[in-house]
């Protein structure tokens, strides 16, 4: 996850920015969580808030409870 969020730095940049710009993105993530909806809230916000700041369309987010 860190190293995700590390190599988005580059298009934080003004000049990068229109490289990811209105591009859509989908998250997938395996979780072995017992309470879902509940434990995944601040993973959520987290990438909410990373594509909007990227000017990205998120387009869904699907978790599978293992």
């Amino acid at each position: 996850m860190k190293t995700f969020i590390d190599r988005l730095f580059f298009y934080y940049h003004p000049q990068n920015r229109q490289l990811l710009m209105d591009k859509r993105c989908l998250v997938l993530a395996p979780l072995n969580q017992f309470n879902v909806s509940r434990e995944t809230e601040p993973f959520v916000e987290l990438f909410k808030r990373i594509f909007s700041c990227l000017d990205m369309q998120l387009i869904g987010m699907f978790f599978s409870a293992v």
